[in-house]
Order: C-alpha cells, then sequence, then structure tokens
C-alpha cells in the first residue's frame, strides 16, 4: 500500500529556490511513502505536527536525493498551518554558516542572533557541511538551546545519524540526537511502480513508462531516488525526439553522468553570468560602474556566496580585489532586489539550473 504526503513549497520557500534550497525535492506534488518509508506517516500525522516541540528536534537522515528537504519544509508548513504560529525560518547548513561568520566579519552577531532565536520553528537543511567548521557548530548548539527555551521547533536534515558523522562536535551531535530522528530511504521497487507513471506525466505523457518501469526494476533492484528517476526519464525521452528509439543499454551510463556535482568555481559562475546577461566576463569582474554591468556583477556575486563555500575575501579578490564589505553589500542589494524584479529571479534561476546541470 503506498501513501502520500503532500508537498508544501510556501513562496517563500519558492524565492531561494535555488539559491538556498534544493528545487528537485519538488519534482512530483506528493511524497509516495512505501514501506520503505512508513515511518515518516506517523510523523506526519496532525495529532503528532501538534506536539511537535515534544518531538524536536526533528532529524530527517539518509541519501542525498530521497527528498528530505520538501519533507522537512512540507512538516514545517503543516505545523505552522495547525497552530497558527509563525516566523518560519528555513535555512541550509551552509547558509547558516556563511550568515555566521558575515555576521562576525561585520561584528554584527547581533542581528544574526535575532534572525535564527526568534524563529517559532527552523528548519535547517544539509547540516553535513558543518562537520568541517567547529566554530559554526558551537553557534549551533546555543540557537539550538535558545530555541529549545523558547520551545520553538527544529527540523534538520543531514546524510546519517549525528554519532556517525566525522567531525560533528559531541555537544552538537547529542543535540540533534535528542529528538525524533527517522531515516529517509531511497524509494523501493513497489514504490517506484506508482512513482514512474506520475513522473513520465510530468515530462511527455507520451513516454512508454511501462517499459522505462520495467528497466528501472531490472537495473536498480534496491530501488532509484527521484531526482535521478528524472534525469532517466529526461534522457530517454531526449532519444525518443532524437532517434524514435529509447536505448535502454545507454540509460544508465548517462544517468550515472548526470549524478551529482561539486560546487562551481568562481570561474563557472562569471561565465554563466556572462552568457546569460551578456556581459563581458572581464566586466563582469572588473571595475565598470554601468547599472547592468552592477546588477550582473552583484548576481554573480550573490550566486558565489550561495553557491560555494568561497569566503568574502577570496570572492572579492577573485572581482578585482573588492573588500569583504563591498561584496556583502552587493550581496544584500541583489537579494532585496529579487523580491520586485522578475527579470532578475529569471535569470538568476536560469543561471543555477545551468550550474547545477552542468
Amino acid at each position: 500500500m503506498i501513501s502520500r504526503i503532500p508537498l508544501e513549497q510556501p513562496p517563500s520557500v519558492r524565492r531561494k529556490q535555488t539559491r538556498v534550497l534544493e528545487t528537485h525535492d519538488w519534482l512530483l506534488p506528493d511524497y509516495f511513502v512505501g514501506n520503505e518509508n512508513a515511518q515518516l506517516l506517523y510523523l506526519f500525522n496532525d495529532s503528532q505536527i501538534e506536539r511537535l516541540m515534544t518531538l524536536s528536534p526533528i532529524l530527517l537522515y539518509g541519501e542525498h536525493g530521497t527528498g528530505k528537504t520538501a519533507l522537512a519544509i512540507s512538516l514545517a508548513v503543516r505545523w505552522s498551518q495547525l497552530t497558527g504560529q509563525r516566523p518560519l525560518n528555513f535555512s541550509t547548513g551552509q547558509h547558516f554558516s556563511s550568515e555566521y561568520l558575515d555576521a562576525i566579519e561585520i561584528d554584527d552577531v547581533a542581528s544574526f542572533h535575532d534572525r535564527y532565536r526568534s524563529s517559532k520553528l527552523l528548519v535547517l537543511d544539509n547540516l553535513d557541511v558543518l562537520a568541517t567548521k567547529p566554530a559554526v557548530q558551537k553557534e549551533l548548539v546555543l540557537t539550538l538551546d535558545a530555541l529549545k527555551e523558547m520551545q520553538s521547533p527544529v527540523i534538520c536534515s543531514i546524510s546519517r545519524l549525528p554519532n556517525a558523522l566525522d567531525g560533528l562536535s559531541c555537544a552538537l551531535a547529542s543535540r540533534l540526537s535528542a529528538g525524533f530522528s527517522s531515516l529517509v530511504k531511497t524509494p523501493s521497487v513497489s514504490t517506484l511502480r506508482e512513482i514512474v507513471p506520475a513522473l513520465c506525466r510530468t515530462i511527455d505523457r507520451q513516454l512508454p513508462s511501462d517499459l522505462l518501469l520495467e528497466h528501472c526494476v531490472a537495473a536498480y533492484p534496491d530501488g532509484l531516488s527521484v531526482p535521478d528517476l528524472r534525469t532517466l526519464l529526461l534522457i530517454a525521452n531526449q532519444q525518443l525526439a532524437q532517434g524514435g528509439k529509447i536505448k535502454l543499454e545507454t540509460l544508465n551510463q548517462l544517468v550515472a553522468l548526470h549524478g551529482g556535482h561539486e560546487p562551481p568555481s568562481l570561474v563557472e559562475i562569471c561565465r554563466a553570468v556572462s552568457k546569460r546577461l551578456n556581459i563581458k566576463i572581464s566586466e563582469l569582474r572588473g571595475s565598470a560602474r554601468n547599472a547592468n554591468i552592477v546588477r550582473a556583477r552583484g548576481l554573480a556575486i550573490l550566486i558565489a556566496r550561495q553557491m560555494t563555500s568561497s569566503s568574502l575575501q577570496q570572492i572579492g579578490e577573485y572581482f578585482d580585489g573588492r573588500d569583504h564589505s563591498t561584496i556583502l553589500h552587493a550581496c544584500r542589494k541583489i537579494a532585496k532586489q529579487l523580491d520586485s524584479d522578475t527579470d532578475l529571479s529569471a535569470a538568476l534561476r536560469d543561471v543555477e539550473l545551468e550550474l547545477h546541470s552542468r
């Protein structure tokens, strides 16, 4: 028996994609729950959601691509709907780290504390990146303690249980392990039988879902993540468009090639922004003050700050030796513009999708 959990994607989340949060978790409107993930139904029961603080921190752990991000945010939104409490704060380990280090660099830690510790509910996605950041881990411990005292639930995602993640402090691991933990697994074959037809319909209703389903069952007996499945279906669709025949023998190799990538480099980011906004890379990195160039440069700087682990100083050095305060100002200015500038938002989505699919 396959159940479904409706996936929520509020405007505050859509504005952040793909700058902060993964987009592939919302490939379907529902999360398909088979026996492999049956414990999620307990967590998403309304009676449990209303008493979420008693389960906090909620820890969703598992491999990349299993839908932890969408589940965490959907759980938070459902809690807000049932309790009427706001604001919700959606962030990531990388973003938490970057904002904290920025706050230290500009001597404004108080604003950082206010932003995170005033949340009625906090979602922190992908905490793995903190394993190499001991100072940020200490700050997160204090944040979790502050939110616990305020009776504000916390929902986190991570690849494995905290005690099994090298580099995570005992203090942080104990805080994260103190609540409800749920392993989120890759869909099993029986679950894929429901997902494949639904996903095919989002790509092309003419796709032979039965053929592709049987291929998935034969080639991936242990199951397949939805993002990888979508890659397989997109490749199959492309093969149909180009030659009229699906070459099943090449699909697996192509899926592997389209798999996870390292973060983009500053060079790749500038090249993508330059191409999208028709600005020379030399102008993007240089000192020109034309409005269109400043706008494009700010976009490249913001993407670099969100998609890489480069510090403000490192980004500044790449962009013609600018200092850290100039880089931070550019990030904040462009981030503010995104709420009202639809063309800029579209450019951001296009560039980041290109970088994700490179």
